[in-house]
């Protein structure tokens, strides 16, 4: 049975236990007050077999973990003023890592560098919120100057409108920070009807031969859902 693990949230963990995914729920960030404080995609970045996890990372959580991805403790510490709370929110396509490269973990950018995967800088220091890899060398975002960025990089990008994603505190979420990626499925916190490019990215999801699953009504931004690589 595969595994998944994001910030507390019963009714997505419940959905998933539905679709036999059990979950592990990564515990508040140390010093956070805001609604990021239970974004996973705050506190660790994942990259093929390996998590990636800031200095004050719940030890009895990591050891959860490490039982199916090999742990790596960086050195950068986070803290609630951005950007100091983007180190670790890389996104990972499956051949590319996309951040703001000045913000991200040093460890983070060695394990690419040894493992010949391709880094690309954009402004956006929350890239695995705002990019939802649908495989590889294909993303969706609402985020314009990426998209313009990406798309010379030779990715296919879907600009979608921004907003119609709820985020507790915030005027709205992002789309990546709604989703995680386990095989041929993407599972989304809520569904796209209430979102005015919901053909677009439906049609785009189908285009790589992916399958939306949808945990609930409601687009909610929860720090994304990491599915874990069994050792």
């Amino acid at each position: 049975m595969p595994k998944a693990f994001f910030g507390d949230n019963a009714a997505i963990a419940e959905s998933l236990l539905k679709h036999s995914i059990n979950t592990i729920t990564v515990p508040n960030a140390p010093g956070f007050r805001s609604s990021l404080k239970n974004h996973a995609d705050i506190q660790l970045c994942q990259i093929e077999d390996h998590c990636f996890i800031h200095p004050l990372f719940d030890s009895i959580t990591a050891d959860e973990i490490s039982n199916c991805s090999k742990i790596v403790k960086c050195t950068k510490p986070i803290s609630e003023i951005y950007p100091y709370d983007a180190s670790y929110n890389a996104c990972y396509t499956g051949k590319y890592l996309i951040h703001n490269l000045k913000y991200t973990a040093p460890e983070i950018i060695d394990f690419c560098k040894n493992r010949n995967i391709p880094s690309l800088h954009i402004n956006q220091g929350y890239a695995r919120c705002s990019i939802l890899p649908v495989n590889s060398e294909a993303v969706i975002t609402a985020d314009s100057k990426s998209a313009e960025i990406l798309k010379q990089s030779g990715i296919d990008v879907l600009l979608i409108q921004s907003g119609f994603i709820k985020l507790e505190g915030f005027k709205y979420g992002f789309l990546g920070g709604c989703c995680g990626i386990y095989k041929d499925k993407i599972y989304i916190t809520g569904n796209f009807n209430n979102h005015p490019d919901k053909e677009k990215i439906l049609s785009f999801i189908d285009k790589y031969a992916m399958k939306a699953q949808f945990l609930s009504e409601e687009l909610i931004d929860i720090g994304s859902i990491f599915f874990l690589n069994q050792l």
